[in-house]
C-alpha cells in the first residue's frame, strides 16, 4: 500500500513511501494512464524490498511537470507475488526543459 500524503512532488524527488509489509522483494511501476497500458522499462523494476521507494536521477528525467502519472507496486514472498495495490496517481512540479539557448560570442573562445 503506497502511504504517501501529497500527490505532488514540488521541486523534489519523487519517492513513494509504503505501509510496511513482509516481502523479500518488491515490483513497482510508474505507467501514463491507471491502466498501466503504456509503462517505459526504466519505470518498471524489481528490486530488494524497502518501505521507500525513490527514482534513479535519470528516470526523473522521463516525468514531464503538470503531468499526471500512476504508480503501483507489489511484493513478493516465498517466490509468490502479491497483487497490485491501487494506482497512487502523482505529479511533478519541476522546471521545464531547456528549449532555446541564446549566447552571443564577447571574445576568441568566450561566450555570453
Amino acid at each position: 500500500k503506497i502511504i504517501n500524503e501529497s500527490q505532488t512532488f514540488d521541486h523534489c524527488s519523487p519517492q513513494f513511501l509504503l505501509s510496511s509489509a513482509h516481502a523479500e522483494k518488491i515490483w513497482w511501476q510508474i505507467g501514463l494512464d491507471n491502466e498501466f497500458q503504456l509503462v517505459p522499462s526504466n519505470l518498471d523494476q524489481i528490486e530488494k524490498a524497502s518501505s521507500v521507494i525513490s527514482l534513479p536521477l535519470i528516470s526523473e528525467t522521463f516525468l514531464n511537470p503538470e503531468t499526471t502519472y500512476y504508480f503501483r507496486v507489489k511484493g513478493s514472498q516465498n517466490n509468490q507475488w502479491s497483487d497490485w495495490s491501487t494506482p497512487f496517481a502523482f505529479k511533478v512540479n519541476k522546471p521545464l526543459s531547456v528549449e532555446k539557448v541564446i549566447f552571443e560570442q564577447t571574445d576568441d573562445h568566450k561566450y555570453e
